[in-house]
Order: C-alpha cells, then structure tokens, then sequence
C-alpha cells in the first residue's frame, strides 16, 4: 500500500471518530440536559410546604 493510501485511510479513520465522538457529545449533553431538569424539579418540590393544609388552619 502506497504511503498516500495509507495516509487517505487514516484520515477516514479520523473522521469516523470524529463523527462518534460528536455523537456521543450529543448524547452526553442530553443526558446533562435531563439530569438538570431533575435535579431543578426536585430543588422545587423541596421548597413546597410539606402539609399546606395544616399551615393554612393557624
């Protein structure tokens, strides 16, 4: 295999990894995007009184 070929299929190699890592990148900022909503929704139901209607009696 000439030195050119070679350096043509590393270089498709390169870019396929490329392309995964942009994949997984994606996926990994999803699964950040999710666990914050969590994370926030949980904050939020922490703030709320535990038992409104006894606090509403006094």
């Amino acid at each position: 295999m000439s030195r050119i070929q070679k350096l043509k299929e590393l270089q498709m190699h390169l870019e396929n990894a490329r392309c995964l890592l942009d994949e997984l990148a994606m996926e990994a900022l999803e699964e950040r995007a999710k666990i914050e909503e969590e994370e926030e929704r949980k904050r939020k139901e922490m703030k709320r009184p535990i038992l409104p209607h006894l606090f509403m009696r006094q």
